[in-house]
């Protein structure tokens, strides 16, 4: 359980339901009368954040039905190689002088890095 204005955002992979705790709609979270790209980046990254766990190396097994289906075709390969990236990538990372394993946190980094990208295309193009 998180602080009021932290998050809390448990995925039902069955049925891609995704809940949210109020505080994190709230200051300083969003800030209505901002720049879209305060705003976005504040509370869009959480949501595009949630959504891209549907697509990670947990969420890929799910079909859009959410039975446990390998749904993928070819693209799989091409998503193990950028999985391999994102892995190798965070096993070099540091967070506060703890070594990230990045096999371990695979999941929340591929979260991490889409909710990032989406919110990045959204302001692309609002502007």
């Amino acid at each position: 359980m998180g602080l009021p204005g932290q998050p809390s955002t448990p995925a039902n992979s069955a049925r891609r339901r995704y809940r949210f705790r109020q505080g994190s709609c709230e200051r300083p979270s969003s800030i209505l009368q901002a720049d879209d790209a305060i705003n976005y980046g504040a509370i869009g990254t959480i949501i595009g954040h949630e959504i891209t766990h549907g697509y990670d190396d947990s969420g890929a097994n799910f079909d859009a039905l959410g039975n446990l289906k390998n749904w993928w075709t070819e693209a799989i390969e091409e998503f193990r190689r950028a999985l391999t990236s994102v892995i190798n990538q965070f096993s070099v990372s540091r967070a506060e002088r703890a070594h990230l394993q990045g096999k371990l946190v695979s999941g929340e980094s591929i979260a991490d890095l889409g909710g990032l990208l989406l919110i990045r295309l959204r302001i692309s193009e609002s502007r």
